[in-house]
């Protein structure tokens, strides 16, 4: 059961029950869902998204190297990413394990190769500076066991 009604302007307005109106507004949003999975789906098909499994997602929030794990997921050996990118193997190798940073431009041909943004390996990056930003400056006690830190070089 519906009601019109007109306001002095003209304009109509409809009343309708509750029920009905949650009705609508759930198929609207159930037709919105269906053509997003539908767009996600060709943009898979045509290459430009990618499903990345959990246990990818897990490793990286873990902190593992996000070079290693994109290059391990788009399974490149460390010669054949090495190579794509234009760097020695070496190189990559120790970009990856941290005794390297990388320079900006030899990460953004990692990057390219592994199909990823820029920032989506230079996280890690600027989290292990920060992490020997905060190691050099290590003294007194650690807030989180209490323990005494010993200043560097006085161990």
């Amino acid at each position: 059961m519906k009601q019109i009604i007109e306001t002095p302007s003209g304009e109509r307005l409809v009343v309708l029950p509750e029920a009905e109106y949650e009705a609508l507004v759930d198929a609207v949003e159930e037709a919105e869902d269906l053509a997003a999975v539908a767009e996600y789906k060709d943009g898979l098909a045509r290459g430009e998204d990618d499903s990345i499994p959990a246990a990818i997602v897990d490793r990286l929030l873990g902190g593992e190297n996000p070079i290693r794990v994109w290059r391990e997921f788009r399974q490149f050996s460390v010669k054949a990413l090495a190579e794509q990118a234009g760097i020695a193997q070496a190189y990559l190798s120790q970009i990856e394990t941290g005794r390297r940073k990388g320079q900006v431009s030899t990460l953004r041909r990692i990057a390219d190769a592994l199909k990823v943004t820029l920032d989506d390996i230079a996280v890690w990056q600027e989290r292990t500076r920060e992490d020997e930003k905060l190691s050099a400056k290590r003294k007194g006690p650690d807030l989180a066991t209490g323990a005494l830190r010993e200043k560097p070089g006085n161990v």
